[in-house]
C-alpha cells in the first residue's frame, strides 16, 4: 500500500465531506442540466433550503414531487424543463411556497389557473 496516496485519499475524502457537511445548511441553490428526476430527489439533505432555481433540466412531472419534502422552500424558479399542468399539483402540496415562477416549458394558462385555485395566495409569474 502507498502511504502517501493513501494520505492524499483520505485528504480529498475530508474536503469533500466538509463541503458537504457546509451545503446541508444552504438555503438557495441552482441548478441547471445535468438534474434528473433522481437527482432532484436527492435535495431531502438541504433540509433548510428556502429557493430552488432548475434551469434546463430534464425532470419530468414525476420528479416534482420530490419537492414537496422541502419543508422549508418558499421559492421556485424553473425554466426549460419539459413539465406540464400535470406536474403543478406538485407546487401545491409544498407547504411554505410563496413564489413559483415558471419559464419555457409546456404548462398552459389553464394549468396556472388550477394551481392558483389549490393555492390562491401563491404568486405565480408565468
Amino acid at each position: 500500500m502507498d502511504s502517501a496516496r493513501d494520505d492524499a485519499e483520505l485528504k480529498a475524502l475530508i474536503e469533500r465531506l466538509t463541503l458537504l457537511k457546509e451545503l446541508e445548511n444552504a438555503r438557495k441553490l441552482s441548478l441547471g442540466a445535468d438534474v434528473t428526476d433522481k437527482g432532484l430527489r436527492l435535495l431531502w439533505a438541504f433540509p433548510s433550503l428556502t429557493a430552488l432555481t432548475l434551469s434546463s433540466t430534464q425532470l419530468t412531472n414525476t420528479g416534482l414531487k420530490a419537492l414537496t419534502n422541502l419543508p422549508q422552500l418558499n421559492e421556485v424558479k424553473i425554466f426549460h424543463a419539459p413539465i406540464t399542468d400535470k406536474g403543478l399539483k406538485h407546487f401545491a402540496e409544498i407547504p411554505n411556497l410563496k413564489w413559483l415562477s415558471i419559464g419555457a416549458s409546456k404548462v398552459t394558462a389553464h394549468g396556472i389557473k388550477e394551481l392558483q385555485a389549490l393555492r390562491p395566495k401563491l404568486k405565480i409569474l408565468y
